[in-house]
């Protein structure tokens, strides 16, 4: 039987077959492994060593080494041959694509030879390729656009044989900042299979995907969890796309992401699939479904600004005096008028009304409060203002530019 992670990850572990209360992972390991009994999960008491993905890339009997380029660099896929040639390096997508991607291998026409899938990451389209040993594209010579070429959700990927014929079927699952999506293709001349939304379109924390036989019938089921926040997971029949079961592994107050692969059956006592879980983050700070976002740190005095959940910009500005704080609490960009006049009266001689002239860059997100320039002081980093957050000319000037009207903004300390 093929399962669907070949290619996908190398596993060694010591099992020591001890099961333990599904609730004991919230309060322990960030990792473990789970096997379906009687329909529910049961954490597995074991120890799990990640190696890099392998797979006999050339067909000559030997495994290869697949490394992939990380967020920030040129999408290539590094190859170190078993036979000891010097190593390759395949281009999964134009160089000027610089947001990460994913990658499987599998035999995914039925040639005999294993294909590699690559799926654009986050910030990108989800653009899929499937390309050959030599690096040039397959099957589809165009790719695949899941979500359309406008999209900016980015795509996941997983393989697995659902019918039980010996072929693999390719999965692509939505990226963060859509409604939760899985599609299945048949590379092998059959294209589009279906598709379905395995926790609702209000979902958009993106979708990992892994498959395998985890119930032992002879077919892979799809196994998958909320990428980059809700903490879920679920597992669906590949054919029908019906619910079998669904858990939250790390608890029900954990509202990260998770990350899934499989542990083959070959490699373990017990003869079936088992599923391997991870933490991948906490989804409060970075928010990673959303192209932007905003959190306000009065307590460090510090604005960090994130897209799809990666650190692009962080630096020190001033709240609100304790005497006119800054307000707490979730808000959005309701405008962005390039000019305003902070101009104000607390009353007749009161000691702080103010006239501070027209001022440049300037980013509203509560009533009369605004994020925006200060050019009257220097004290970044120190509670100065009355209820705005100051920031100084260069970064006040990048932030201008780089957000968009109805961006979350989030103040708390």
């Amino acid at each position: 039987m093929k399962t669907g992670f070949i290619g996908r990850l190398g596993f060694l572990f010591g099992l020591m077959l001890l099961v333990a209360p599904l609730s004991a992972l919230a309060e322990g390991s960030g990792q473990a492994s789970f096997i379906l009994v009687e329909n529910s999960w049961v954490r597995l008491e074991d120890i799990v060593l990640t190696q890099p993905m392998t797979v006999d890339l050339d067909g000559d009997g030997l495994d290869d080494t697949l490394t992939t380029a990380s967020y920030g660099q040129i999408p290539v896929v590094t190859v170190i041959w078993g036979d000891g040639r010097a190593a390759s390096e395949l281009l999964a997508f134009d160089p000027g694509m610089l947001k990460g991607f994913d990658l499987v291998a599998a035999d995914l026409d039925g040639d005999g030879q294993v294909e590699l899938a690559v799926a654009a990451g986050p910030e990108t389209n989800g653009h899929v390729r499937l390309i050959g040993v030599d690096g040039r594209s397959k099957i589809f010579s165009d790719g695949i656009f899941p979500y359309g070429t406008s999209a900016v959700s980015g795509s996941f990927l997983a393989t697995g044989d659902f019918d039980g014929d010996g072929t693999m079927e390719l999965l692509i699952g939505s990226g963060p900042g859509r409604g939760s999506n899985i599609q299945v293709w048949g590379p092998n001349g059959r294209g589009f299979l279906g598709e379905f939304s395995p926790f609702g379109n209000d979902s958009s924390y993106g979708v990992h995907l892994t498959t395998g036989d985890f119930d032992g019938d002879g077919r892979n089921e799809i196994a998958a969890a909320t990428a980059f926040g809700g903490g879920e997971i679920g597992l669906f029949n590949g054919l029908t796309f019906d619910l079998l079961s669904s858990f939250r592994p790390f608890g029900d107050d954990y509202d990260g992401g998770v990350e899934l692969s499989t542990v083959s059956s070959s490699s373990v006592v017990d003869g079936i699939d088992h599923l391997l879980v991870s933490r991948s983050g906490s989804s409060y700070y970075t928010r990673p479904w959303l192209p932007q976002y905003v959190r306000v740190d009065i307590s460090e005095q510090r604005l960090y600004a994130y897209e799809f959940g990666q650190l692009v910009s962080t630096f020190l500005v001033s709240t609100g005096l304790f005497s006119r704080p800054t307000p707490l609490g979730e808000f959005s960009a309701l405008a962005k008028p390039e000019y305003v006049h902070y101009l104000w009266s607390y009353g007749e001689n009161n000691p702080d009304n103010y006239d501070l002239g027209v001022i440049k860059w300037n980013i509203r997100f509560f009533p009369h409060l605004y994020i925006h320039y200060a050019p009257w002081h220097n004290n970044f980093g120190r509670r100065m203002s009355h209820g705005c957050i100051n920031v100084n000319r260069t970064n006040a000037e990048w932030i201008y530019d780089w957000l968009n009207v109805g961006t979350p903004i989030t103040v708390s300390e």
